[in-house]
This record gives C-alpha cells, structure tokens and sequence, in this order.
C-alpha cells in the first residue's frame, strides 16, 4: 500500500540547547545526536549527551525512534535504541504503535534515496519537514509482517557487526 511517512508516526524536527550554557550537557547524560554521530544502523552513545537541564529544553524521543538527517548529509540515518534527542539537521519519525521501528528503519534506506533526489535540486541540499512527511512510498501495513523483516534485517545486521568485531580483532593480533 502507498503512504505518505506522516501516518506511519510522528514526525519532528531535532532541536539543540544552547551550547554556551555547559549546564545543558553531561557526560552521563541523555544521547543527543548529531550527523556526525550517525555511522551504524543503531544508536545509543554519542559524543555530546544532555544533563536533565538540557533534556527539558531538547525535543526528546523514545526508543526506536528513526532519524534522518535532512540537510547538507542528507539521507544518514539511524535508529535510537535509546530514549534521547537530535539536533535540527535531523527529522525524526516515531513510529505509531502499528509499525515496528526495525522494519521502517529498514524502509527508511528508501526514504533517504528519495531525500537525496529532492534535495539534488538545490545550491544547499535540504529536506523540510513538509517534504520529509509528505514523501510517499510503498508500505505493509501488517505488523506481523513488519516485525518479520525486521527481526530478519536486525539479525544480519547484528551477524555483520560480530563478524566485522572478529576481523578488527584478528587485525589487531597480527
């Protein structure tokens, strides 16, 4: 079924407390994510993280939250495994209770070709939130479905990460 990315979640733009205020950040901290942290299909450490003062003011997320980075490095994307906050660059969708974060983290590799493709059109390469929520793309509503895919996505991507650890370390013996 065809559907735009505003009815499968909640979609929000990032937001980022002020830097100049040290009381907003903790190194014990909530996540706060920003493009550069986005490297690997999950998340749930990253460089800076929120104090308590700095979570109030932040647009926070729960867990299984998608997020996407919508300008300049358009197309990054990831999913917080972790309840925590992003920075403007980034649109977040948190998925209805219908839909499995894993599978639409997996959907979201589509969304990010066509970000990528609207974005090319431009001098500064940009997705709004506008944009972002009325892409449309081709969508299994069945949950059981989506969780299926998404456990069988999950599992090859945790079997890559253990055999990508086994050669860092066979690397690092030699």
């Amino acid at each position: 079924m065809k559907c735009e990315l505003k009815q499968i979640g909640e979609i929000i733009t990032g937001s980022t407390p002020s830097t100049s205020k040290i009381e907003n950040y903790s190194e014990m901290g909530s996540p706060w994510v920003t493009p550069t942290d986005i490297n690997t299909p999950t998340i749930s450490e990253t460089q800076k993280r929120l104090s308590k003062a700095g979570e109030m003011i932040s647009r926070m997320v729960p867990k299984g939250t998608i997020l996407v980075t919508s300008i300049a490095s358009i197309g990054k994307n990831t999913m917080l495994t972790v309840r925590g906050s992003f920075n403007q660059q980034i649109n977040g969708v948190i998925p209805n209770k219908e839909n499995d974060s894993y599978f639409l983290l997996v959907m979201s590799e589509i969304w990010s070709k066509k970000m990528k493709y609207f974005a090319s059109s431009g001098t500064m390469p940009i997705v709004n939130k506008t944009e972002f929520k009325e892409m449309e793309f081709y969508f299994s509503k069945d949950k059981i479905e989506q969780t299926k895919i998404g456990k069988f996505f999950k599992h090859l991507d945790d079997l890559i990460t253990v055999n990508e650890h086994k050669s860092f370390k066979s690397i690092l013996s030699s």
